[in-house]
C-alpha cells in the first residue's frame, strides 16, 4: 500500500526566522498505541504526547521489537495537512530503531500524523501503530524532497534541489547521487501538470546524475517524480522521490522525443529545451556528445533533417571538440516542421551512401515565406562569404539573369576538373560541398551541382539540385545537374557534361556551352530526372 506525497500547496512568504524551529509544546496526552503495535512490540520514544504544538518540524523516534520479522524495513509516516495536502516519510529501521525529522509541509495549522509499520506476512502492506495531532504555529512553509522506499534502498540523495518545493523559470536543475545498491544506468524523471505528463531519462555515471528538466506545460505547479530501476523487473522503474516545482515561465513546449542512440552515445541537447516552438527562417540547435566514447571521437557533423508536407531537406552542423551550435533553415514556407537530429553511424567513411541514426526529434512552427530554392542547404553554402564574393565577381557587368546564370555555368564548367579517382574509389565524404569544390577545384557531378547552385542562389537566382541518371553509350549511372529560374522560366544546365569527358580513365577538359539550356528533347535522351534534392 502506498500513498503519493503530492500536494497543491504553494509557498507563502516567511514571517518567522530560525528561532524556535522544532520547539515542542506538549499537552501531556498519552500516546495510544494500536493492537498491532502491541503485537509487534512497536513504541514511540519521541514525542511523548499524542497532542503537541511545534514550529515547522518535530523529531519522531521509536522502536519495533519484531522488526526483523516484518515484510519491510521502513516505518511509514503519513501526514494529512491542514490545507488538504498529504506527505509521506519513510524512516529506515536499523536494529529496530527508527528516527527522523518530520517537517510540516503546509505551514500553519493542525496536522494528523499517522505512524505505520509493515505487515508480518505481505509486502507493501502497512498497519497503523499510533496517531498524533500536531499543530504547527509557524506560517513558514518548508517541504522536504519526499523519498520513497525504492529511493531509500538505492541510497538516493538529492543534491539539487535541496528542498521539496522550488521555483523555476522554464527548467528545473536536478542532480543527485545513488549508492552501490542502485541497479541500472539511468533514472527516469516524470513531470505532471494539469493532467499532462512526460518522462525524461537521465544517465547515471559513477553514482551521480544531473540534468536540466524542461517544464513543458507553461506556468503553474508541477509534480516531479524521480524513478529508479526495479532490480527484479527489466524496463520497469519505481517511484523513488517526489517534489513540487512552481514554474513562472508562461512558455508552453512539447516534449522532445529522444531515441536509443541519444542515451547509448551520451548526447546532450542543450537547445531547444522543447518542441512546438515558433521560428522564422532558421532555428538553432546546440549541445554536445561525450568524447570519452570511442565511437563519438570521429563524429564531425550533426545531420539535421526537416520534413513538411512530404518535402524533406537536410543540413549539416559541424561538431568541434564534442560540441555543436548552429542553425538550419525552414525552407518550405509557413507551417509545421518535423525536425530530426542524426549522427553518422560510420563517421569518416568514404562512400556514396551514408548511414545515420536519429538521436532526437521535435516539431517547429515557422512563419517564414517559402524559400526552398534560395536558402542554403546541405553542401550548398549559398551564404558563405567566399561564394557570395565569387558570384558577384563573375556576374559584374552582366545584364539580366540569363547572362549571369551563363557566366556561372561557364566558370564552373571551365574551372572544376572531373575527379575520376573519386568516382572509381567511391571516395565521397559526408561534408562534400560547394566550398570544398571551390577550394579543390575538382569533383564529380554532385560537386559541380553543389557549386553551381550555391553561386546562383547567392545572387538571388532560384535554383535547384536535380538528381537522376545519365546515359553515355550503353552505360547508365547516377548523375546530378542544375535547374535555374531565369526570367521566370526554369532553365536546365549540366556543368559536369559541359566541362569535358573521361577517356581511358583520364579527364579531358573540353568546355561545351551546349549544356547550358540545351534542347529539352535532346537532353532527355541522355538524362532522366528523378528528384529535387534540398
Amino acid at each position: 500500500m502506498a500513498i503519493s506525497g503530492c500536494s497543491g500547496t504553494e509557498v507563502a512568504g516567511t514571517e518567522e526566522g530560525e528561532q524556535g524551529k522544532g520547539q515542542i509544546e506538549s499537552t501531556s496526552v498519552p500516546i495510544k498505541l494500536t493492537p498491532y503495535a502491541e503485537e509487534v512490540g512497536a513504541s514511540l520514544e519521541h514525542p511523548e504526547s499524542q497532542v503537541l504544538s511545534v514550529r515547522q518540524s518535530f523529531r519522531l523516534a521509536g522502536r519495533v521489537r519484531d522488526a526483523e520479522q516484518l515484510m519491510g524495513s521502513h516505518v511509514w509516516v503519513y501526514l494529512d495537512g491542514p490545507k488538504g495536502g498529504s506527505f509521506d516519510y519513510y524512516l529506515p529501521m536499523e536494529g529496530g530503531h527508527f528516527e527522523g525529522e518530520i517537517r510540516l509541509f503546509e505551514g500553519e495549522g493542525v496536522y494528523n500524523v499517522t505512524v505505520r509499520v509493515p505487515d508480518k506476512e505481505t509486502a507493501d502492506r502497512f498497519y497503523d501503530i499510533a496517531t498524533l495531532e500536531v499543530t504547527n504555529k509557524s506560517t513558514e512553509i518548508t517541504r522536504d524532497v519526499a523519498l520513497r522506499p525504492p529511493g531509500l534502498e538505492a541510497n538516493l540523495r538529492m543534491t539539487e534541489p535541496a528542498s521539496g518545493y522550488v521555483e523555476a523559470d522554464g527548467t528545473l536543475s536536478l542532480a543527485g547521487t545513488v549508492g552501490e545498491t542502485f541497479h541500472g544506468q539511468t533514472i527516469v524523471v516524470k513531470e505532471e501538470k494539469d493532467g499532462e505528463s512526460s518522462e525524461l531519462l537521465l544517465p547515471v555515471e559513477d553514482g551521480a546524475f544531473a540534468g536540466d528538466i524542461p517544464l513543458y506545460y507553461g506556468a503553474g505547479l508541477y509534480d516531479i517524480t524521480v524513478m529508479v530501476p526495479d532490480s527484479s523487473r527489466e524496463d520497469t522503474y519505481l517511484e523513488a522521490a517526489h517534489l513540487l516545482v512552481s514554474n513562472e515561465s508562461t512558455t508552453v513546449m512539447e516534449p522532445i522525443t529522444y531515441y536509443k542512440h541519444y542515451y547509448e552515445h551520451k548526447f546532450q541537447l542543450d537547445e531547444p529545451k522543447g518542441g512546438g516552438l515558433q521560428a522564422g527562417e532558421t532555428f538553432r540547435v546546440s549541445g554536445s556528445l561525450d568524447l570519452n566514447l570511442e565511437e563519438n571521437q570521429n563524429v564531425e557533423q550533426l545531420i539535421v533533417t526537416t520534413e513538411k508536407d512530404g518535402e524533406e531537406a537536410s543540413y549539416l552542423i559541424p561538431i568541434h571538440d564534442g560540441r555543436f551550435d548552429g542553425e538550419f533553415w525552414l525552407r518550405f514556407g509557413p507551417g509545421e516542421y518535423e525536425v530530426t537530429l542524426n549522427v553518422p553511424t560510420d563517421p569518416g567513411a568514404e562512400q556514396s551512401y551514408f548511414k545515420f541514426a536519429g538521436v532526437a526529434s521535435f516539431r517547429v512552427l515557422s512563419d517564414a515565406e517559402d524559400g526552398r530554392y534560395l536558402m542554403p542547404s546541405r553542401g550548398i553554402q549559398a551564404d558563405a562569404p567566399a561564394i557570395e564574393k565569387l558570384a558577384e565577381d563573375l556576374t559584374r557587368g552582366k545584364n539580366g539573369e540569363r547572362e549571369k546564370a551563363k557566366a556561372i555555368y561557364e566558370y564552373v564548367a571551365k574551372t572544376v576538373k572531373y575527379d575520376v579517382r573519386k568516382l572509381e574509389n567511391d571516395a565521397f565524404k559526408l561534408d562534400d560541398s560547394a566550398l570544398k569544390t571551390l577550394e579543390s577545384q575538382k569533383g564529380v557531378c554532385q560537386d559541380y551541382a553543389f557549386l553551381t547552385v550555391a553561386l546562383l542562389r547567392s545572387i538571388g537566382i532560384e535554383s535547384r539540385y536535380i538528381g537522376g541518371t545519365a546515359q553515355s553509350g550503353s552505360f547508365v549511372e547516377r548523375h546530378a545537374w542544375v535547374e535555374a529560374k531565369v526570367n521566370g522560366e526554369w532553365v536546365v544546365m549540366d556543368p559536369t557534361w559541359g566541362a569535358g569527358y573521361v577517356q581511358d580513365g583520364r579527364f579531358v577538359a573540353h568546355y561545351d556551352p551546349q549544356y547550358f539550356d540545351p534542347d529539352s528533347q535532346t537532353f532527355e535522351k541522355t538524362h532522366r530526372r528523378e528528384e529535387i534534392v534540398y
